[in-house]
């Protein structure tokens, strides 16, 4: 079995934690501590989650593995966004590849050129 962190949590307006409460920059090194010393490496993240304190945040995503989500395409083009997307999200984090991509909207599989992404 393999744990991931979700990382919507650590930031505001999003998930649960909504506008309500933002986790402090001590208490997201201490989860990250906390994961890392289980040896859980996988890391979820999205386009849309707007990371608070973002550069605190990246110096604690050494030695983890991206799994990420993509909003929607435009029609035209869809293998240049993507792959824009993708370089943005690589150079973002740091690392060389992506452990996994997800759409939020299975749909996308059904537009017309999706062939391209598949």
């Amino acid at each position: 079995m393999k744990l991931i962190l979700g990382s919507a949590q650590f930031q505001n307006g999003y998930g649960i934690t909504r506008k309500k409460h933002i986790l402090k920059n001590k208490i997201v090194n201490k989860i990250f501590k906390i994961v890392q010393s289980k040896n859980i490496n996988f890391l979820d993240t999205a386009e849309n989650y707007k990371i608070n304190n973002f550069r605190n945040f990246k110096k604690n995503i050494n030695n983890f593995k991206i799994i990420t989500k993509y909003e929607t395409f435009p029609q035209h083009n869809i293998y240049h966004n993507l792959k824009k997307k993708i370089n943005r999200d690589l150079k973002k984090y740091k690392v060389k590849k992506l452990y996994c991509l997800h759409f939020h909207r299975s749909s996308e599989i059904l537009k017309k050129n999706s062939n391209i992404i598949i």
